[in-house]
């Protein structure tokens, strides 16, 4: 096992973005051997990093009953997002459809709920997708991930004025959630709306966010989205 005091190193280069740092430090510490704890922490760093068959190999040497439930329940997230990751998105919500039906939770719903919507890209059929995540909202309708799923389902179906009202109501939070695609997203429904200069707010705020391998957007797609919204405002005068 990793000592406490490597473990805050990596978690102050994890918070700071730094994951290939993190991951060598890691690395470095478990060179005689990774515990169960240890492997599920490095399979999270290579899934930042974009490595999935590095995640999935870790996450194979894993002994669940080393591990706490939701260390367990971790992991099996983890398996998930590398298959989705891979292209491997009918696998992914297979895998994640057995584990909702066993742990009907706040971060199965989360997950699920967004594998529904990379589907619906493909298929162009958003109505089970809206669905579930209304579900999802009704479940725990203040989690930040359910509320993004459940806003984006909405507005990629048509309905932006659903969706404007979803981002609206997470900008009006004590505290807003920290990652930014729930920002572009807004911006997305603001632009639907007309409203040019809060939606060019919002998505310079989502640029400013960051990404990683596994997230679901890209800081290219934002700067390119930035851009349309300035050149439309530009052409209105």
């Amino acid at each position: 096992m990793v000592s406490g005091l490597t473990q805050l190193k990596i978690r102050n280069l994890f918070e700071a973005r730094k994951y290939e740092e993190a991951l060598a430090v890691y690395r470095k510490a478990t060179q005689k051997g990774a515990d169960s704890r240890d492997r599920l922490s490095i399979s999270r760093l290579c899934l930042k990093l974009g490595r999935w068959d590095e995640a999935e190999e870790e996450l194979r040497k894993i002994d669940r009953n080393k591990l706490s439930s939701l260390e367990v329940l971790q992991a099996r997230i983890n398996l998930i997002l590398a298959k989705w990751k891979k292209g491997e998105l009918e696998d992914a919500i297979r895998r994640a459809e057995s584990l909702f039906g066993e742990e009907k939770v706040t971060l199965t719903y989360a997950t699920l709920g967004y594998l529904y919507i990379e589907r619906a890209f493909a298929k162009k059929d958003w109505k089970k997708t809206v669905s579930f995540n209304k579900e999802a909202m009704e479940y725990n309708g203040s989690n930040g991930e359910i509320q993004d799923n459940y806003g984006q389902a909405l507005l990629e179906s048509g309905d932006w004025e659903g969706a404007l009202a979803v981002y609206e109501g997470m900008a009006k939070q004590k505290t807003p959630p920290s990652f930014g695609e729930w920002r572009y997203h807004y911006g997305q429904a603001l632009a639907k709306a007309g409203r040019l200069d809060e939606a060019l707010e919002q998505m310079r705020l989502a640029l400013a966010r960051g990404y990683s391998a596994l997230s679901a957007l890209d800081e290219a797609t934002v700067k390119a989205a930035i851009e349309r919204l300035e050149a439309k405002k530009a052409a209105q005068g």
